[in-house]
């Protein structure tokens, strides 16, 4: 009974952490889907009490509005690490013309990406509907872009997107941009990772347990295999 509560010790050890358990990085010219996330870490928000808010209007290039609307966005400091998330979200007025498809931001060369959305909204954002199909990052790796392409995800007048999460490796931040996109584009200064700040790309003292878990389950089927091959001497 032993032996198998070691082995499967061992067994969830490795699966635990398993790349299929942890958020699939996002590198220099990946396109992948989004890892839908419960909520944040512990910590708090590196950019004052809560979300900044700034209202955008997309023209196209005759100069004919297509969408406007209001960008909640903000910067968050993981307490574990001291890393930073970029946190955004889109909300469509009903007055708009057009849906918003894409949602680009930079600059975030040189910075580990891990692109997410999550479940519950965080304080200050709302509770929103439209989550991305697609996170892109560009080969250059500075730009990293959320996708609302596919029918039923589209960011349509009257509605908001999840809350977009950007987590990086980076401990400082500096002004950045956003751009959102469909027929028209709006820029918007936001922020982005500080190049002169990243920290380690080591795994999380929580993955360094599961490892710790892992290696002493299977140290333990070791040492009673080994325990059954010494001769009992009476």
């Amino acid at each position: 009974m032993k032996k198998v509560i070691l082995i499967l010790m061992a067994v969830l050890g490795l699966l635990a952490v398993s790349p299929t358990a942890q958020a699939t990085a996002l590198n220099p010219g990946d396109s992948l889907a989004p890892t839908l996330e419960a909520s944040l870490p512990a910590g708090a928000y590196a950019t004052g009490g809560g979300p900044l808010s700034a209202p955008f209007t997309g023209n196209n290039a005759l100069g004919q509005h297509r969408f406007t609307g209001i960008l909640p966005f903000a910067v968050y400091r993981e307490a574990a690490t001291g890393f930073l998330d970029f946190l955004f979200q889109v909300q469509n007025k009903t007055t708009s013309v057009s849906g918003i498809e894409h949602v680009a931001n930079t600059d975030f060369t040189g910075s580990v990406v891990n692109a997410t959305y999550l479940g519950t909204a965080s304080s200050g954002f709302a509770s929103g509907g439209n989550a991305p199909n697609l996170a892109i990052r560009s080969i250059d790796g500075g730009g990293v872009s959320f996708d609302f392409s596919v029918a039923g995800n589209v960011i349509n007048p009257g509605n908001t997107s999840r809350e977009l999460v950007i987590h990086t490796n980076a401990t400082t931040f500096t002004p950045g941009s956003t751009s959102l996109i469909d027929g028209g584009v709006a820029s918007l200064q936001t922020f982005s990772p500080n190049s002169s700040s990243f920290g380690p790309t080591n795994p999380e003292p929580s993955t360094w347990l599961l490892f710790a878990g892992c290696f002493l389950g299977l140290a333990g089927c070791w040492a009673w295999e080994r325990r059954k091959l010494v001769p009992v001497v009476g």
